[in-house]
C-alpha cells in the first residue's frame, strides 16, 4: 500500500508473527550467542523476513514503512475497543475495533468500510486505507463549520472529554530518552561493535596499550555523543513548551481556559488587541492580519477575510 504523507510517499507493508519463525528466531538467538539480533536490529529488512510472515492490513500486528528515500522503521499496530474517531463530517463516532500505529509522532488510523455510517457509493473493501487525523479533518464540509460558527454554542462537555481522549491536550511533548538507553543504543551501533571485537582480539593478542588507548577513545566519543543527543533533546523540550490563556464558546458561554486544553472543533474568539495563536484554526468570521514569518519567511504581515473558502465555493479543508 502507497500513502502520500506531507512531502513523503510511503510505502506500507503489513507483517504478523508466526509461531514457527518465532521458536526459529529465539533458537538462533541462543546458538549465535545474541549476535542474531543485533544484526537484525541494523537490517530491518531482513527482521521482518527472520521473524514474521506477510499478511493483510486486516490481522496485521506490525507495519513495515519504507519512505522515498529507502528509510525503513518497523511498528507494532496498536488496538482499542470501543473507541471514538473523528469522521469526515467533523464529529466523533464511536467504533468497535480501532487500530492505529504511530511514525515520526503521527497516529496513522485504519479506515474501512465500517467507519461509514452507511455504505457510500463507490466504498468498498479494497477502499480501506490508513489516515491521519489530520487527513480526515481535511475533508470536513466547509459549510458544517460555518453552521458550528453561526451556531455560536461551541463543544459541550461530553464532546470535550471524548476529543480530549482521543486527541490529548494541545501541547508537544518532547520525551528526554533515559541515558542507559541512549548508552546502549550508541554502543550497539556497528563501529562500536566492531571496536569491542578489536579490543578483545588485541588484548588476547597481548596488544594492552594500544587496546587500552583505543578503549579510552572510544568511550570517551561515545560520552560526547550521548552528551550531544541529550543537550539537543533538552533545548527542543524547552523551545516547543509554550502555553497561553485562549477565550472559547463552549455550551453557549464564553470561557477562558489554557492553550493546552483546546480541542479540535473549539470556536475560538480573537481578542481586539491580539494573541500568539497555539493551534491551526480556520477564520470563519472577522478579519485579521497575521504575521506568519516564523511559518512562511514572509516578511511582511498579510491579511486573512472570514469565509474565504466558502466564498470560493470550496467543499473542504483540503482545498487550495
Amino acid at each position: 500500500m502507497t500513502l502520500e504523507s506531507g512531502d513523503h510517499t510511503l510505502t506500507l507493508f503489513a507483517y504478523r508473527t508466526g509461531p514457527f519463525k518465532t521458536v526459529l528466531y529465539y533458537m538462533l538467538t541462543v546458538l549465535t550467542f545474541g549476535i542474531l539480533p543485533l544484526v537484525l536490529h541494523w537490517k530491518q529488512k531482513w527482521n521482518v523476513k527472520v521473524r514474521m510472515v506477510p499478511c493483510n492490513f486486516e490481522s496485521a500486528e506490525y507495519i513495515f514503512i519504507v519512505d522515498n528515500h529507502n528509510s525503513t522503521e518497523l511498528q507494532p499496530v496498536l488496538r482499542k475497543t470501543d473507541a471514538m474517531i473523528p469522521t469526515e463530517n467533523g464529529e466523533m463516532k464511536k467504533v468497535a475495533d480501532f487500530r492505529w500505529f504511530v511514525y515520526r509522532k503521527l497516529e496513522y488510523i485504519w479506515i474501512d468500510d465500517t467507519y461509514y455510517e452507511e455504505k457510500k457509493d463507490g466504498v468498498s473493501d479494497d477502499d480501506s486505507c490508513w489516515k491521519t487525523s489530520f487527513d480526515i479533518a481535511n475533508r470536513i464540509p466547509c459549510r458544517s463549520l460555518l453552521a458550528v460558527s453561526e451556531a455560536n454554542f461551541g463543544l459541550t462537555s461530553s464532546e470535550i472529554s471524548r476529543r480530549l481522549e482521543f486527541y490529548g491536550r494541545n501541547e508537544i511533548v518532547v520525551q528526554l530518552r533515559p541515558i542507559i538507553y541512549l548508552l546502549f543504543m550508541e554502543v550497539i551501533t556497528p563501529f562500536y561493535v566492531f571496536q569491542i571485537f578489536s579490543v578483545t582480539v588485541w588484548y588476547n593478542d597481548e596488544y594492552a596499550y594500544y587496546a587500552s588507548l583505543i578503549v579510552c577513545l572510544s568511550l570517551g566519543s561515545i560520552v560526547m555523543d550521548v552528551y550531544q543527543i541529550r543537550t539537543q533533546e533538552t533545548r527542543l523540550r524547552s523551545m516547543v513548551h509554550s502555553a497561553e490563556n485562549v477565550e472559547v464558546i463552549r455550551e453557549g458561554n464564553e470561557m477562558t481556559i489554557g492553550s493546552d486544553q483546546l480541542v479540535p472543533g473549539d470556536i475560538l474568539l480573537i481578542p481586539p488587541h491580539g494573541c500568539l495563536m497555539q493551534c491551526d484554526s480556520v477564520l470563519m468570521n472577522g478579519t485579521v492580519i497575521v504575521n506568519e514569518s516564523v511559518l512562511t519567511g514572509e516578511s511582511v504581515p498579510i491579511t486573512k477575510v472570514g469565509n474565504a473558502l466558502l466564498e470560493n465555493n470550496a467543499y473542504s479543508l483540503s482545498y487550495r
